[in-house]
């Protein structure tokens, strides 16, 4: 796990603005919380080929001064290779449950076939719906 100040950088991609903590956990250390491993489970299921639970993370944006939407949440898998046109019909399946388990709007923000790569990010309208240990962690270390 790590906890963060300002811009979260992936692939040479920045999420968050300066003024954004984030908190970065790997599925297994979320493997707690039954939202994520039953999504976990469904992209396995969906997306059999490499995401594990070491490599498949998940980053927790918060932004106090947000007007709209103060959460941001990134689902990065660091070993992905279903980026044909078959695995797109799965991927779309799985952004579909990342929407609903988010209450938010799912984005492919990178998608490489040759390093396989993936960052889907979420638009999180309801703040509740972050697990309560990522917002315990950001209240703890008084950074929301």
């Amino acid at each position: 796990m790590r906890v963060g100040k300002g811009r979260y950088e992936v692939y040479g991609l920045g999420f968050g603005y300066e003024d954004s903590v984030w908190v970065e956990c790997s599925v297994e250390e979320l493997w707690s919380v039954s939202r994520i491993k039953k999504l976990f489970r469904t992209v396995k299921y969906l997306l059999p080929n490499h995401p594990d639970k070491k490599n498949t993370l998940f980053v927790f944006i918060y932004r106090r001064e947000a007007i709209l939407n103060n959460w941001t949440v990134l689902f990065i898998c660091r070993h992905f290779e279903h980026d044909s046109k078959e695995g797109l019909g799965a991927l779309h399946a799985v952004m579909a449950k990342i929407e609903s388990l988010f209450d938010g709007e799912a984005y492919i923000s990178y998608l490489s076939g040759v390093t396989e790569d993936l960052v889907i990010e979420i638009v999180c309208y309801d703040g509740r719906k972050i697990p309560k240990k990522i917002r315990d962690i950001m209240r703890r270390r008084n950074l929301i």
